[in-house]
Protein backbone atom coordinates (compact mmCIF):
# COMPACT_ATOMS: atom_id res chain seq x y z
CA UNK A 1 0.00 0.00 0.00
CA UNK A 2 1.37 3.38 -0.57
CA UNK A 3 2.62 5.96 1.41
CA UNK A 4 -0.10 8.49 -0.10
CA UNK A 5 -3.05 5.55 0.53
CA UNK A 6 -1.79 5.19 4.08
CA UNK A 7 -2.41 8.95 5.03
CA UNK A 8 -5.57 9.26 3.27
CA UNK A 9 -6.67 6.10 5.47
CA UNK A 10 -5.51 7.06 8.63
CA UNK A 11 -7.35 10.82 8.14
CA UNK A 12 -10.51 8.99 7.32
CA UNK A 13 -10.36 7.02 10.55
CA UNK A 14 -9.37 9.98 12.71
CA UNK A 15 -12.46 11.68 11.04
CA UNK A 16 -14.42 9.13 11.46
CA UNK A 17 -13.83 8.27 15.00
CA UNK A 18 -14.13 12.54 16.19
CA UNK A 19 -17.39 12.32 17.18
CA UNK A 20 -16.80 8.88 18.94
CA UNK A 21 -14.41 10.82 21.12
CA UNK A 22 -16.11 14.12 21.66
CA UNK A 23 -19.47 11.41 22.64
CA UNK A 24 -16.63 9.88 25.15
CA UNK A 25 -15.24 13.43 26.26
CA UNK A 26 -18.91 15.48 26.79
CA UNK A 27 -18.94 14.55 31.04
CA UNK A 28 -16.51 17.25 31.34
CA UNK A 29 -18.57 20.04 29.80
CA UNK A 30 -20.39 21.97 31.84
CA UNK A 31 -19.57 24.02 35.88
CA UNK A 32 -17.13 22.25 38.60
CA UNK A 33 -17.68 23.85 41.88
CA UNK A 34 -14.40 23.76 44.22
CA UNK A 35 -15.43 21.66 46.64
CA UNK A 36 -12.58 21.00 49.38
CA UNK A 37 -9.15 23.16 49.07
CA UNK A 38 -6.88 22.90 52.44
CA UNK A 39 -5.31 26.48 51.80
CA UNK A 40 -9.12 27.84 52.78
CA UNK A 41 -9.19 30.18 49.92
CA UNK A 42 -13.01 31.52 48.82
CA UNK A 43 -14.55 29.25 46.58
CA UNK A 44 -13.96 29.17 42.69
CA UNK A 45 -15.85 27.44 39.78
CA UNK A 46 -14.57 25.79 36.36
CA UNK A 47 -16.58 25.90 33.16
CA UNK A 48 -15.43 23.75 30.47
CA UNK A 49 -17.66 24.22 26.96
CA UNK A 50 -17.57 21.61 24.23
CA UNK A 51 -15.48 23.89 22.24
CA UNK A 52 -12.72 23.81 24.41
CA UNK A 53 -12.58 26.69 26.00
CA UNK A 54 -12.43 26.80 29.81
CA UNK A 55 -13.30 29.67 32.35
CA UNK A 56 -12.22 29.84 35.52
CA UNK A 57 -14.52 31.94 37.55
CA UNK A 58 -13.83 33.41 41.08
CA UNK A 59 -16.13 33.79 43.93
CA UNK A 60 -17.23 37.37 42.85
CA UNK A 61 -17.91 36.35 39.26
CA UNK A 62 -14.52 37.50 37.92
CA UNK A 63 -13.88 34.91 34.77
CA UNK A 64 -10.66 34.08 33.27
CA UNK A 65 -10.67 32.78 29.67
CA UNK A 66 -8.39 29.49 28.67
CA UNK A 67 -8.65 26.32 26.73
CA UNK A 68 -8.45 22.72 27.65
CA UNK A 69 -7.10 19.54 26.78
CA UNK A 70 -8.54 16.09 27.60
CA UNK A 71 -6.49 13.29 27.94
CA UNK A 72 -6.39 9.63 29.75
CA UNK A 73 -6.69 10.22 33.19
CA UNK A 74 -6.22 13.93 32.99
CA UNK A 75 -7.24 17.26 31.55
CA UNK A 76 -5.05 20.18 31.23
CA UNK A 77 -5.54 24.07 31.44
CA UNK A 78 -4.10 26.90 29.72
CA UNK A 79 -5.05 30.16 31.15
CA UNK A 80 -3.58 33.70 30.30
CA UNK A 81 -3.45 36.01 33.36
CA UNK A 82 -1.28 39.15 33.18
CA UNK A 83 0.39 37.94 30.04
CA UNK A 84 1.50 34.64 31.32
CA UNK A 85 0.04 31.23 30.44
CA UNK A 86 -0.92 29.51 33.79
CA UNK A 87 -0.98 25.39 33.10
CA UNK A 88 -3.10 23.65 35.05
CA UNK A 89 -3.10 19.82 35.33
CA UNK A 90 -6.37 17.87 37.20
CA UNK A 91 -7.15 14.39 37.34
CA UNK A 92 -10.20 12.66 37.69
CA UNK A 93 -11.88 9.26 38.60
CA UNK A 94 -13.18 7.11 36.91
CA UNK A 95 -16.27 7.77 37.38
CA UNK A 96 -15.66 11.11 36.07
CA UNK A 97 -17.07 12.96 39.23
CA UNK A 98 -14.19 14.87 40.90
CA UNK A 99 -11.15 16.63 39.33
CA UNK A 100 -8.31 17.15 41.78
CA UNK A 101 -5.57 19.26 41.54
CA UNK A 102 -2.11 19.80 43.96
CA UNK A 103 -2.01 23.54 44.26
CA UNK A 104 1.74 25.45 44.37
CA UNK A 105 0.87 27.50 47.10
CA UNK A 106 0.53 24.39 49.70
CA UNK A 107 1.26 20.99 48.04
CA UNK A 108 -1.76 19.60 49.12
CA UNK A 109 -4.89 18.54 46.68
CA UNK A 110 -7.90 20.67 45.72
CA UNK A 111 -10.94 19.16 44.59
CA UNK A 112 -14.22 20.10 42.27
CA UNK A 113 -17.40 18.36 42.03
CA UNK A 114 -19.59 18.72 38.84
CA UNK A 115 -22.45 21.46 39.29
CA UNK A 116 -25.30 19.38 38.88
CA UNK A 117 -27.43 20.77 35.82
CA UNK A 118 -31.06 21.30 36.91
CA UNK A 119 -33.38 18.09 36.69
CA UNK A 120 -30.06 16.04 35.46
CA UNK A 121 -27.33 14.05 37.58
CA UNK A 122 -23.51 14.99 37.48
Amino acid sequence: MGKNRQLVLVCLWVAAMMPVLAAEANWIEGKWAQSFDPAGSSQDFLEFLPNGDVYNIDAKGKRIGGMYVLADDRVTTVFSQNGKDVIATFFFDAQHQELRIVTHRSGKETLYRKVPVHGKRP
